[in-house]
């Protein structure tokens, strides 16, 4: 990965002077992810967005390896464990700009999102984090949530009963 990531960093260089960044670019990274790919025997996407604007995204693999259907860019994949790296560094950025602390209860800022998403799909039976998982929910931090030690079930092993559906602390 470390000389991906040196590739990576040596191509954006000569890129940046050739001029046609988004094609160059791609075209320079898609032998690599597609090597990695295949080695691993995965799909791999990358995309990045830069600050003039500019969008690059590649892919490689398949997203079905029983009929060896190529994935697309249009394929959706659960990013699954490599989430905590986006998500640590941007709760890191907000506490910096002031937009939070990490020593904050979790509610104020989830709750307006759960209120939102209610009053446009008259389908979700909850509209806050107390209708989920009752008022010890109030305790936990972003902290919490941040070094998953927040008791809160995960989203894929979660048993949900009642209406609305509640899931106990573990």
């Amino acid at each position: 990965m470390r000389l991906l990531s040196t590739f990576a960093s040596c191509t954006l260089a000569a890129t940046v002077a050739a001029g046609s960044f988004e094609d160059d670019l791609v075209q320079l990274l898609q032998p690599a992810i597609n090597e990695k790919a295949d080695f691993y025997n995965c799909s791999i996407g990358v995309a990045a967005h830069f600050s003039n604007g500019s969008k690059v995204a590649a892919i490689a693999g398949y997203k079905d390896y029983v009929q060896k259907t190529a994935a697309t860019l249009e394929d959706r994949f659960i990013w699954g464990s490599v989430t905590k790296v986006l998500t640590g560094s941007s709760i890191l950025k907000a506490q910096e700009q002031g937009l939070l602390n990490i020593t904050d209860s979790i509610v104020p800022h989830i709750d307006p999102i759960l209120k939102k998403m209610a009053a446009s799909d008259p389908t979700m039976k909850f509209s806050s984090l107390e209708e989920i998982f009752g008022k010890d929910v109030e305790s936990v931090t972003v902290e919490d949530l941040a070094r998953m030690r927040s008791g809160i079930p995960d989203y894929d092993t979660a048993k949900p009963s009642g209406v609305p559906p509640t899931d106990a602390f573990r």
